[in-house]
């Protein structure tokens, strides 16, 4: 397909990425994007240099060239200097082999990559420089020790633009980018609803992080190690999601939202996080 575009001239035209779940958003990013006066800068940083390089599980290509695609998708565009960028972008990689949550595979991240992570987010809100975070240490949920560090040292992410780690890289990757640029615009159109972002960020820590990372195989293992189907036990679920979602709530200002987890499929691979 790519020898074809080339061939055709059809590069300006025509736009190839992996991933699939992420396309809806950015594609709104899209929209809204090419209606600016002029193109949205990204800056991209990452929390290893190596990891930058790494083939990202289920894509098939560098992490960085994942980031770069989703960032052209959402109709921005990639620049080399930090200063010069509209929206930074912290991809968190792992630092030598990327884990899989769904199949208990751990990621090698060192502490230095996570501080990495929590110094670049000091330094943004310092700055009011919009950052958003994607969480590609591991495929099928956030990276557990960044997360536990981050809601442990800010008090408030209210600040944040966007926070994504659920599936495949790419899923996440341009969940994070298109949050980040939404977010962005909309404050630039004076049409800005924060309670709204928090609840979709709410929404994106208690899944990818929450429930991906830790819940949902404390429910396998309740289900006998079945991996996905058997009618998962709902009651049981947000049991096991309660002390999380309180914290998580604390920190986006969302004390007295009422939240109820679901198993829309009737099996553990994804679950509904209903904002009531």
């Amino acid at each position: 397909m790519e020898s074809q575009i080339k061939k055709r001239k059809l590069g300006e035209s025509v736009h190839i990425q992996t991933g699939a779940d992420e396309v809806a958003a950015c594609m709104l990013a899209r929209w809204i994007a090419l209606q600016q006066e002029t193109p949205i800068k990204v800056y991209p940083f990452y929390s290893s240099e190596a990891g930058r390089k790494l083939t990202a599980k289920f894509d098939g290509l560098p992490i960085e060239a994942v980031v770069e695609k989703a960032v052209r998708a959402c109709g921005a565009v990639v620049v080399k200097k930090a200063a010069e960028a509209d929206l930074w972008l912290m991809t968190h990689t792992p630092d030598e082999r990327q884990g899989d949550h769904c199949s208990r595979e751990q990621a090698r991240v060192s502490p230095d990559q996570l501080d990495e992570v929590l110094k670049l987010l000091d330094k943004a809100l310092a700055m009011g420089k919009p950052l958003a975070i994607a969480d590609v240490a591991y495929a099928n949920g956030g990276d557990p020790r960044l997360m536990e560090k981050l809601v442990a040292r800010f008090d408030d992410l209210t600040g944040l633009y966007g926070y994504a780690g659920w599936n495949t890289p790419g899923n996440a990757i341009g969940t994070a980018v298109a949050m980040g640029l939404i977010r962005l615009m909309a404050e630039r159109n004076k049409s800005f609803d924060p309670e709204a972002f928090c609840k979709l960020m709410l929404i994106r820590l208690a899944d990818d992080w929450l429930y991906q990372a830790d819940v949902r195989n404390t429910v396998r293992r309740s289900m006998n190690g079945s991996a996905q189907n058997g009618n998962p036990d709902e009651k049981l679920l947000n049991v096991l999601m309660a002390d999380g979602l309180f914290l998580l709530k604390s920190r986006l200002g969302l004390e007295n939202q009422s939240v109820h987890c679901r198993y829309p499929c009737q099996r553990t691979f994804e679950v509904e996080i209903g904002i009531r």
